[in-house]
């Protein structure tokens, strides 16, 4: 007879029941982070289709949630904004919530608390349950890695709300694709120096592309961090379009949808791309492959997999950069070569 525990009987109910019709959610404070958790907030959209949904977001990430559909309200504060300054914008507003959900420790979350807020759900952290109703825990990671998505889909899943379904992953629509083929080039990353693949070899990937190729390219950058593509493009003396300084968040959301496909470094444009439906090329170094790659089948994820990897740090700490260093031009060519051919749809 066995002398092992017995296994923690199935629950018949979920941890927890939004109680209100009205639900403001705290967006993520990261952009990255804030790509992530959007299939959780379509997931509550889908399956409350009555309620009324509002985000609170910073107003440097705004523009992205103005492209997620069914939210009826977006409510803005500066990103510097305290609590109280933040209380004051949702006391002046006309949004009057019943629920909340946060997923991290913040001047949001605490504005919501100072509010009260009835029902204040978030994962039981120990900076964020002091500003709850309802803790909700975090389950223990047993198997292997998960992608970052799934900490968010596990708070929705928390309510009895079933995440993982095909419209929760639904991109917005494209417009008619580009003739010839454009390519995105992204020689920047918000993440840091390490994460950059570097501007020479852009260019020397650019060139072999033209060369080989009826193909258009173009230079994109986040906003405010036009450095790397303005390098490129002195590289390129005038061959390529630099927007690299043109677009804010905004512009950048209208803009990414009319390339054909991006070769990004990881970062936040290369998740602002798969938001939107966009196929990329990502180039990972110090950051995780597994747990936070594009959102998507539609990407070609390259990564050298070396021992030191992922440390994600900004500068590499054994100052040899290997990860970035030895992912060759013509590695990544092969890889957009794939986006090129007529019919192809690569899989990551």
């Amino acid at each position: 007879m066995s002398n092992s525990p017995e296994a923690d009987p199935i629950p018949d109910e979920p941890p927890a029941h939004l109680k209100g019709d009205k639900v403001v959610v705290t967006s993520p404070l990261s952009i990255t982070e804030a790509c992530f958790c959007i299939p959780a907030v379509r997931a509550l959209r889908n399956a409350r289709p009555d309620a009324t949904i509002a985000v609170l977001t910073p107003d440097s990430i705004a523009p992205l949630w103005q492209t997620v559909g069914g939210l009826n309200e977006i409510i803005e504060y500066p990103e510097e904004a305290s609590a109280k300054a933040i209380f004051q914008i949702l006391k002046a507003g006309t949004f009057e919530a019943e629920s909340s959900l946060a997923w991290e420790d913040s001047n949001a979350a605490a504005a919501l608390a100072k509010a009260d807020v009835s029902q204040r759900l978030g994962y039981e952290i120990k900076s964020l349950s002091k500003r709850l109703t309802d803790q909700l825990p975090i389950d223990e990671l047993l198997g292997p890695v998960e992608h970052r998505v799934r900490y968010y889909m596990g708070l929705i899943e928390k309510l009895g709300i079933e995440a993982y379904l095909t419209k929760s992953f639904e991109t917005p629509s494209l417009p008619p694709r580009p003739n010839p083929i454009r390519i995105g080039l992204v020689p920047g990353s918000v993440l840091g120096p390490s994460y950059r693949w570097g501007v020479d070899r852009f260019r020397e990937l650019g060139t072999t592309l033209l060369a080989n190729h009826q193909v258009e390219l173009i230079i994109v950058a986040y906003p405010g961090r036009a450095q790397e593509g303005n390098d490129l493009d002195h590289l390129f003396r005038g061959k390529v379009k630099n927007y690299a300084n043109q677009f804010d968040l905004d512009g950048l959301l209208t803009a990414l949808p009319h390339c054909t496909f991006l070769i990004s470094n990881d970062g936040a444009v290369t998740h602002l791309a798969a938001h939107l439906g966009i196929p990329t090329v990502a180039l990972f170094g110090p950051g995780d492959p597994v747990t936070t790659r594009p959102l998507g089948k539609h990407h070609l994820v390259l990564s050298q997999h070396l021992d030191c990897s992922p440390c994600n740090q900004q500068h590499c700490p054994l100052n040899h950069h290997r990860c970035m260093e030895e992912l060759t031009v013509a590695r990544v060519y092969q890889a957009a070569r794939k986006f090129l051919q007529p019919q192809a749809s690569p899989q990551a």
